[in-house]
């Protein structure tokens, strides 16, 4: 994954865990990449908030810790709103931002 994106956060690398922003500020720092610029992909509905709160789009998958119903609960960004990510992860895999 790290060829495809400029940077992930996973796990419990910051103080305060989801629903805080703090991985999502941490990582916008590191890359200085702009928060309208950058998706919260995640499978809890505290992904989803962390997004939220860090003021950047959100994406739900699933499976994972929660059912469809609970991360539609939690109101993600519909998929469809997310059709111009792809062009940009790819130009990205190329090695340029």
């Amino acid at each position: 994954m790290g060829a495809t994106f400029a940077a992930l956060g996973c796990g419990d690398a910051v103080a305060r865990p989801q629903p805080f922003p703090d991985r999502v500020e941490e990582l916008l720092a590191v890359t200085g990449v702009a928060p309208a610029c950058v998706v919260a992909v995640g499978d809890t509905p505290y992904d989803i908030a962390m997004g939220r709160a860090a003021g950047i789009a959100t994406c739900a998958v699933t499976p994972g810790g929660c059912t469809a119903a609970e991360l539609t609960a939690s109101q993600p960004a519909r998929p469809s709103a997310f059709a111009g990510l792809l062009p940009v992860v790819l130009r990205g895999h190329g090695g340029g931002r």
